[in-house]
C-alpha cells in the first residue's frame, strides 16, 4: 500500500480494496485506515468516516464482542491515531469547516513522531490549506512548504512535485510571479532528477510544471 500511494496509483489500489470482503477489512485496522485514505485521495469521501470508526474501535486492542484485530504491522498500527486525525482534518477542509480542520490537524501533529515525515507532511500541508482558506497567504506558504519538504524527505516525490502547484498559486496571488516561476522550475528539476527508466511513465505532476510555467510566460506575453 505505501508503495502504491507513493506512486499515486490510488485508482488501482481502490479497486483492490473494494474487491476485499467487508469482514476482512473490518478486523484489520491498518488496512481500514489506508482504505479511508485511498477513498479521500480518489475524491470519494463516502464511507470514509465509517472506516475510521471501524479502525478506531481497535486502538485499545479490545472490542465489546471480545474479538481481536488482525495486526500484521505493529509500527503502522501505532501511527493510526495520527492518520485518523489527519483524515478527519481533510474531510473537514473538503466541506469548508476550517475550525475542525485546524483542530484535527493539530491532533495529527501532536500524535506524529518527529521522524514520521509522511504524516507530518500531510498534516502540515492541511494546515497550510486551512490558512489559505482564511486568507493568511504567508502562513499558508510556510506551512504548506514545510509539508512538501517532509514529503520529499519521505521519498514521496510525486506528492512534492504536485505540491509545487499550490505553492506557486500562493505566490501568484501575492503578486510574486518570479518566485512562482522558480517554484515550477524546482519542481521540474526534482522530477528529472529521478531518472525514470525507459518506457516508465513520468512522475505525476511533471506535466503540471510545464503548464504552470507556460501560463506565466503567456501572461508576460512571451508567447514563443
Amino acid at each position: 500500500v505505501p508503495a502504491m500511494r507513493r506512486s499515486r496509483q490510488e485508482r488501482t489500489l481502490l479497486g483492490w480494496l473494494q474487491a476485499l470482503p467487508a469482514a476482512v477489512v473490518q478486523h484489520r485496522p491498518v488496512l481500514n485506515v489506508h482504505y479511508a485514505g485511498t477513498l479521500l485521495q480518489s475524491g470519494e469521501p463516502t464511507g470514509v468516516e465509517m472506516r475510521l470508526r471501524d479502525a478506531e474501535r481497535w486502538l485499545d486492542n479490545t472490542a465489546e464482542s471480545g474479538e481481536q484485530p488482525v495486526i500484521i504491522d505493529e509500527a503502522e498500527f501505532r501511527r493510526l491515531p495520527g492518520w485518523i486525525a489527519s483524515y478527519r482534518a481533510a474531510q473537514a477542509l473538503a466541506v469548508g469547516n476550517v475550525a475542525d480542520t485546524m483542530l484535527y490537524t493539530r491532533q495529527a501533529l501532536d500524535r506524529a513522531a518527529k521522524d514520521d515525515h509522511v504524516l507530518c507532511g500531510a498534516a502540515a500541508a492541511l494546515l497550510g490549506l486551512a490558512a489559505w482558506t482564511m486568507g493568511d497567504l504567508a502562513g499558508a506558504y510556510q506551512s504548506y512548504g514545510e509539508g512538501m519538504a517532509h514529503l520529499q524527505q519521505a521519498g514521496n516525490i510525486s506528492d512534492a512535485i504536485g505540491g509545487s502547484i499550490a505553492l506557486a498559486d500562493i505566490r501568484i496571488t501575492q503578486g510574486r510571479r518570479h518566485e512562482a516561476m522558480s517554484i515550477y522550475a524546482r519542481g521540474l528539476q526534482l522530477a528529472t532528477e529521478q531518472h525514470p527508466e525507459r518506457n516508465q511513465p513520468r512522475l505525476r505532476g511533471t506535466a503540471d510544471m510545464y503548464v504552470g510555467m507556460s501560463e506565466l510566460y503567456r501572461e508576460a506575453n512571451d508567447l514563443n
